[in-house]
């Protein structure tokens, strides 16, 4: 914060918004940049990182100009197999016992299937939506994610030492849309 003496009266300015276009844009870099990583390595560990980036970016509820959906539109559709089967890999292979980030990814996949769906891609006049149609909406993926947030629920509400409903809660900035938190 910065004061203006004018005539013995101080005029209080702040530079908030600027500071804040600034963290928009450095968390719009961040996540750019994490998304580019990831369509170059692929790892599962670069899945799960990818997917807690974009839970992160959803709560902050940025949005992107026509080239940052063009870049994130492609850069998913290169990798979206991959998303696929590391979504599937979990959700089969889930154990309550062990795992929190349950509902962050699958927060993040209805990010790619509902937000991110009309983002183009590298092909002209192409959307995200037609490869998420060939491999995501023609697979289990979902069905098995839902059905491991069924389990997951059922055996905080009922059986967890660890973890408490508290622990479920929908966080601030995610969308009620978001059926899975509690």
């Amino acid at each position: 914060m910065c004061d203006i003496e004018t005539d013995c009266v101080y005029i209080p300015r702040t530079f908030k918004k600027f500071d804040n276009d600034d963290n928009i844009l450095k968390d719009k870099q961040a996540f750019l940049s994490s998304l580019s990583k990831f369509s170059q390595a692929g790892s599962e560990t670069d899945c799960a990182t990818l997917l807690e980036t974009i839970f992160n970016f959803a709560k902050k509820k940025l949005k992107f100009n026509d080239n940052e959906k063009k870049e994130v539109g492609t850069l998913i559709k290169k990798r979206l197999e991959d998303i696929s089967n590391f979504l599937f890999d979990f959700a089969v292979d889930f154990d309550p016992t062990k795992e929190i980030s349950l509902f962050e990814y699958r927060s993040a996949l209805h990010v790619i299937l509902e937000d991110y769906k009309d983002f183009p891609t590298d092909v002209s006049g192409e959307r995200l939506q037609k490869s998420l149609n060939e491999i995501l909406l023609d697979d289990d993926t979902v069905s098995e994610m839902d059905e491991a947030v069924k389990i997951w629920r059922s055996y905080v509400v009922s059986e967890s030492q660890k973890y408490s409903v508290n622990d479920l809660r929908r966080p601030s900035g995610i969308s009620d849309k978001h059926s899975w938190w509690f």
